[in-house]
């Protein structure tokens, strides 16, 4: 499948096995000079989606420059796979939402922007 991430089109898919440039092989990887991501197929669904969510944060620090630790992507990454699989009320509403052809993402609120509304 292809998803798409900023301006960028990646090639997403399951393979057999995924191996990283060090030669040890990895649930995932996200390859930013090809613009491919590939997740190890033969893990079971709930490493398969924590290993989505990785690449697709990796893929995401790169492109906006969040500058996250590997330590911080690991985090953020499982944690959103633990809430979204242990609250099916969630992701079903999510669902919904995304379905919704008028949903547009605003400019997104700072801080700074809370501050002055006080």
């Amino acid at each position: 499948m292809t998803v798409k991430i900023g301006v960028f089109r990646y090639d997403l898919k399951e393979v057999p096995a995924v191996i990283a440039k060090d030669g040890l092989e990895c649930f995932g990887l996200c390859r930013q000079d090809d613009l491919t991501i590939r997740i190890d197929e033969s893990g079971n669904n709930a490493r398969k989606l924590n290993s989505y969510f990785h690449e697709l944060l990796e893929a995401l620090n790169f492109l906006y420059g969040f500058d996250l630790t590997h330590a911080q992507v690991i985090g953020i990454a499982s944690g959103m796979a633990q809430v979204l699989q242990e609250n099916p009320e969630l992701t079903n509403r999510l669902q919904e939402l995304w379905k919704l052809k008028h949903v547009q993402y605003g400019p997104m609120i700072t801080l700074e922007d809370e501050d002055e509304d006080k």
